[in-house]
């Protein structure tokens, strides 16, 4: 059983593990960002209430006294709030979307013989 395991799970060719490989890499660059994400999030939320009730006074004013106002208040690991959601949705989505464009990469397009991709194939990718 041992070396069913290895071959599959480690093996970097394997389905199974460029589909982890790809969650644990969204995953973390999700979890880096994510308090980015939130502060721009508050500071458009901000900018719509201050619209609608035409307050020209805004609690926060950029990125950075946003992260802080948010730190102080609230503490710091609430620029985190929320990121469990985001890190699920990443674990489906990206492991899912790598592979299939791996897939569609590899057997529907085709390489050459010499294993590279034709030039109208990169060129359209990139």
């Amino acid at each position: 059983m041992p070396g069913i395991l290895n071959q599959t799970w480690m093996n970097p060719d394997s389905t199974i593990f460029k589909y982890v490989l790809s969650a644990c890499a969204a995953t973390v660059a999700e979890t880096g960002t994510f308090p980015l994400d939130l502060t721009k999030t508050r500071l458009q939320i901000q900018g719509e209430i201050g619209v609608k009730n035409s307050q020209n006074s805004a609690p926060y004013r950029g990125m950075m006294r946003t992260a802080a106002g948010v730190v102080e208040e609230e503490g710091i690991l609430k620029l985190w709030q929320g990121v469990t959601p985001a890190v699920y949705r990443h674990i489906v989505y990206t492991g899912c979307r790598m592979g299939a464009y791996e897939y569609i990469r590899d057997n529907v397009l085709g390489k050459n013989e010499d294993g590279t991709f034709p030039v109208w194939y990169v060129k359209l990718l990139n």
